[in-house]
């Protein structure tokens, strides 16, 4: 309150500082892209809980809506407020979002708006969906459809228009024929694993007779073949082989010599069969990470996006460690696993090189993990996804709080205030260990001046230049023991 003079002398009166600092603001908000066709949520929404999700519906959850399974998806995992916009309006609506951080492809392409919403100082981030077929594979002619044409559901097997798993032939398959948790046809009433023309397989999908030996199409006993060790017919001299003999590569095409040919013998362009033919659909940034494969669940028949729990995994490890902590090595929640399970070697040809896979992965048939925390970018310095968040987040805080210093008289006394407010910030950060280094100058750097980051022309043009660095903290993604042995002589 003011003070009251009465007499001559000297008054103290205590004020409110006028200290600058920098606050941390949210580090997970993500925006989730809806199809455009969706009836319910035509614009821009923001959704703080799954009960408010809930109270948009006219029903009840649907087990076969792309968004309600997105969604369910997200909060069982740790998800927190987050927004849904059309994907039509994206470009328009992110920009507006102030509290923004992440971009969810939730099911959708939305790979145009990833090259227009995430880039250098626009401190969003994209989770994107992997491949929905197995990448080792020929991908289908589209979502939906094999090399042929036909429709499949997410297992490969051949369906109707309806949705009915049918024969080569399109006609329905036995009712006594049903899907086990594999994917696998399953003759219920033997229990025997079938080939959607009736057949007798193996494990491996191979054709048997009744005693369980290997035939041809032909149902005669397979001669001088037999099953390797991850159940592939190989002959004699160890090659892969069809079950006509006939050698072929790792997807299943044909070879001589070991040159691709088709089923008539004439060679073949080998970019027909170019099974890495899906990084095509994605481009090559730090500001994105792939994540794969799709999951799957009791409690719905269609494939969830993996972007939606990967997404709730981010709320979550931010919540509970920081946006510099890798949102990997977290197991995913709702009942939801992996598609299908990978090894080593698989992930290993899809992590490195740019456009990596961050695979989901299930070990020893436990709950499913993250296993992975790269960006589409191989380069040293924005090759993992918790040092370009990092430098999203500290880029965003530090923004939002110079936008309090405009007009303020670009001389010695501001630059000091500017310097001291974000070196206090990137102390915090150093000390919750976002930041490596022994010591704070070895952690990062603030600079601010004339002589130092601007000159005299500088200063007449108006700009007031701020330089900081920062040694972001990597996740240890390859951790190597090294044992020895001492032996007495």
């Amino acid at each position: 309150m003011p003070i009251t003079t009465s007499y001559p002398g000297v008054y103290l009166e205590e004020l409110n500082s006028m200290s600058l600092s920098v606050s941390s603001s949210a580090t997970a908000v993500p925006v989730f892209a809806i199809t455009d066709m969706d009836d319910t949520f035509t614009t821009c929404t923001r959704i703080s809980s799954w009960m408010d999700y809930q109270s948009y519906l006219e029903d009840s959850f649907d087990s076969k809506n792309m968004r309600d399974i997105c969604i369910r998806t997200y909060f069982e995992n740790g998800g927190g407020y987050c927004y849904l916009i059309p994907f039509n309006e994206l470009e328009s609506k992110v920009p507006e979002l102030d509290d923004a951080t992440l971009l969810v492809s939730a099911g959708q392409n939305i790979q145009s708006a990833v090259t227009m919403l995430c880039g250098e100082g626009k401190n969003i981030f994209a989770i994107l969906d992997g491949p929905t077929h197995d990448v080792r594979q020929l991908p289908p002619l589209e979502e939906g459809r094999n090399r042929e044409g036909y429709r499949i559901d997410m297992y490969g097997n051949r369906i109707n228009d309806a949705g009915v798993l049918v024969d080569s032939q399109g006609v329905e398959l036995l009712a006594t024929i049903e899907l086990n948790e594999q994917g696998h046809l399953i003759d219920t009433e033997t229990s025997s694993l079938v080939h959607r023309d009736g057949w007798l397989v193996d494990a491996y999908g191979n054709k048997i007779d009744a005693s369980g030996d290997l035939i041809d199409d032909s149902d005669e006993v397979l001669v001088g073949l037999t099953l390797d060790a991850d159940g592939h017919l190989v002959n004699v001299e160890g090659l892969l082989v069809n079950r006509e003999g006939q050698v072929i590569d790792d997807n299943g095409n044909r070879l001589d010599n070991d040159v691709l040919i088709d089923l008539d013998g004439n060679t073949v362009d080998p970019a027909v069969y170019d099974v890495d033919v899906w990084k095509n659909d994605y481009d090559q940034t730090a500001y994105a990470a792939i994540y794969y494969p799709w999951l799957k669940a009791k409690w719905t028949d269609k494939a969830i996006p993996p972007s939606a729990a990967i997404a709730g995994a981010y709320c979550q490890n931010d919540s509970s460690r920081g946006v510099w902590k890798a949102p990997a090595n977290m197991p995913l929640r709702g009942g939801v696993l992996p598609a299908f399970k990978v090894n080593d070697d698989f992930q290993g040809q899809y992590t490195s090189g740019g456009k990596a896979l961050n695979i989901i992965r299930q070990f020893h048939n436990g709950s499913p993990v993250i296993w992975g925390t790269r960006t589409c970018d191989d380069t040293d310095s924005w090759r993992y996804v918790p040092v370009r968040r990092l430098f999203n987040s500290a880029e965003k805080d530090i923004q939002n709080t110079m936008q309090t210093m405009m007009f303020e008289p670009n001389s010695q006394p501001t630059w000091e205030r500017i310097r001291s407010a974000i070196t206090q910030y990137l102390y915090k950060l150093w000390q919750q260990g976002a930041l490596s280094g022994s010591t704070a100058e070895e952690a990062f750097f603030v600079e601010i001046g004339k002589g130092i980051t601007m000159d005299e022309a500088d200063i007449n043009q108006g700009k007031m230049i701020v330089k900081v660095g920062m040694a972001a903290v990597r996740p240890a993604e390859f951790i190597i023991l090294q044992f020895t042995q001492d032996v007495d002589v």
